[in-house]
C-alpha cells in the first residue's frame, strides 16, 4: 500500500516537472484557456458564464416575453385606436382616418429574411484621410485603430479613458486611450467627438478601420433606413458604401480637385 502511494506521488511530481503545452497552438509556456491565438480566432465559439440553470433561464425568457407583449399591445392601442362612444367605437388611424376591416388587415405583413445589411460610411479626418467606418448602433462609443489615431495626434496614456467598450454583438474591446478630434461625414456634417483608441490587431481582419458608435448617432439624430439602405444625419442624407467580405484598403487620401 505504501509502495502504491509512493508511485502515485512520483507520477504527480513527474507531471509537474513536464513543460506545459497548449492544446490549441501546441506551444509551450501556457495552457489552452489563456492562449493568445484564441482571441484572434474569429471562428472560435465564445463561451459565456451561465449563472442560472436552464429552467430559470427559460422562465425568465417567458416572463420577459409576456411583459414585452403587454407593452406592445398597449402601445398599439394607444397609437392606432381612438374610442368614440358617440360613433360606436370607430377605429381610426393616427392621421384620424377611419379604418374598416380591409384596412386593418393591411397592418399585418409576412416577410422572409434574405441577408443582413451592414452600413459602412466614408469618414474624413482632419488630415484629409478618408476612413471606411462601420455603423454599429450597439457600440457605446466610437472606436479607431491606434495607427490612424497616432497620425491625428493621439498619445497613449495622456488622458483618462474608458477601459472597455461594448459592441452590438456583446464583445468588448480594451482601449488604449481616447482621442478628441473632428470627423466629417460625406453630406457636409461635422462632429466633434472623443474616440476610443484600440490596437490595430483588434480590427486586423475587418474591412474597416473605425466604428461609429451610438454617441455620434445620437448627437446627429441619425436615422438608418434599411428599406432604402440610406442614412440621414441632422436631416441630411449621408453617403454610405457597400463593402464586400474581401479584405480591402481601409483608408484613402482625400485631395481637392479644381473643376
Amino acid at each position: 500500500m505504501e509502495q502504491r502511494k509512493t508511485s502515485i506521488q512520483d507520477k504527480k511530481e513527474i507531471r509537474n516537472k513536464e513543460p506545459i503545452i497548449c492544446y490549441n497552438c501546441n506551444k509551450p509556456g501556457h495552457k489552452r484557456n489563456v492562449c493568445p491565438e484564441l482571441r484572434q480566432d474569429k471562428l472560435s465559439s465564445k463561451r459565456a458564464d451561465v449563472k442560472m440553470d436552464h429552467e430559470d433561464i427559460q422562465g425568465t425568457i417567458e416572463e420577459q416575453s409576456k411583459v414585452l407583449k403587454r407593452m406592445l399591445e398597449q402601445q398599439f392601442y394607444q397609437r392606432r385606436i381612438q374610442i368614440d362612444e358617440e360613433q360606436n367605437c370607430i377605429l381610426k388611424s393616427t392621421k384620424g382616418e377611419e379604418l374598416d376591416e380591409a384596412d386593418m388587415q393591411k397592418d399585418e405583413y409576412l416577410r422572409t429574411t434574405v441577408e443582413p445589411h451592414d452600413f459602412y460610411v466614408p469618414v474624413e479626418c482632419k488630415d484629409g484621410v478618408i476612413l471606411s467606418a462601420l455603423v454599429d448602433t450597439g457600440a457605446t462609443r466610437c472606436l479607431m485603430k491606434e495607427s490612424r489615431a497616432k497620425a491625428l495626434g493621439f498619445k497613449k496614456g495622456k488622458e483618462k479613458y474608458i477601459t472597455e467598450i461594448t459592441l452590438a454583438d456583446g464583445t468588448k474591446r480594451h482601449t488604449l486611450g481616447q482621442l478628441q478630434t473632428e470627423l466629417k461625414f460625406i453630406g457636409n456634417v461635422r462632429v466633434r467627438c472623443k474616440i476610443a483608441v484600440i490596437k490595430d490587431i483588434e480590427l486586423e481582419e475587418e474591412n474597416y478601420s473605425m466604428i461609429i458608435g451610438s454617441d455620434v448617432l445620437r448627437c446627429t439624430q441619425a436615422n438608418l433606413d434599411y428599406g432604402n439602405c440610406m442614412i440621414t444625419m441632422c436631416g441630411r442624407e449621408i453617403m454610405n458604401i457597400l463593402l464586400k467580405r474581401a479584405k480591402i484598403s481601409t483608408y484613402m487620401k482625400a485631395s481637392r480637385v479644381k473643376v
